[in-house]
C-alpha cells in the first residue's frame, strides 16, 4: 500500500507542488486500487480525490479542495469569481468569463483549480477551460467547468 501512497503523492506534487501534496496527504491515507492502479484516495476517512483513468491526474473532491485551499496562498491554483455570480458557482454552476475577475498566472487549460471570491472564500472546485491570464481578457464562454460547488 505504501507504494500507491508514493504514486499518489507524486501525482499531487506534479499538479500542485511537493509541499501542497505532503500537506494534503497528512493523516491516515487509504488508496483504493482498481486493476493495479490507484483510483480513489481517502484521508482520515474522507475522499480527497479520484485519479482519472484518461490522463492519470487527480480530480479533487470537496475535501481535497478544502485542503488545497488551506495549504496554498492566494492566488495559487485559483480563479476569482465576482460577487454577483458567487452564489451560482457555490451551487455548482460553471464560472463564465464575464464573471471571472482574475486567474492565477500559471494556470493552464485543463488544470484543476479552485473558484474563490475576491476575499478568498472557497466556492467550488473544477477544471480550468482557459489559462489564468486569458480569464481577464475573454468575455464569452466558460472560464472554469465547475465539478462541485461547496456551498
Amino acid at each position: 500500500m505504501e507504494r500507491y501512497v508514493r504514486i499518489v503523492e507524486g501525482i499531487l506534487a506534479y499538479q500542485f507542488g511537493r509541499a501542497a501534496a505532503r500537506a494534503m496527504l497528512d493523516g491516515e491515507v487509504e488508496v483504493r486500487v482498481c486493476r493495479g492502479r490507484p483510483r480513489e484516495i481517502f484521508v482520515d476517512g474522507r475522499r480527497l480525490c479520484t485519479i482519472r483513468a484518461s490522463d492519470g491526474l487527480a480530480s479533487l473532491a470537496p475535501e481535497g479542495a478544502r485542503r488545497l485551499h488551506e495549504v496554498t496562498e492566494f492566488p495559487e491554483h485559483r480563479v476569482v469569481c465576482s460577487e454577483e455570480w458567487a452564489d451560482a458557482v457555490r451551487r455548482g454552476r460553471d464560472l463564465f468569463c464575464e464573471y471571472a475577475v482574475e486567474g492565477w498566472e500559471e494556470l493552464r487549460p485543463g488544470d484543476e483549480c479552485l473558484v474563490v471570491t475576491e476575499d478568498d472564500e472557497l466556492l467550488a472546485v473544477g477544471r480550468a477551460r482557459l489559462s489564468g491570464w486569458e480569464v481577464r481578457y475573454f468575455e464569452d464562454g466558460v472560464a472554469v467547468r465547475v465539478r462541485r460547488g461547496l456551498g
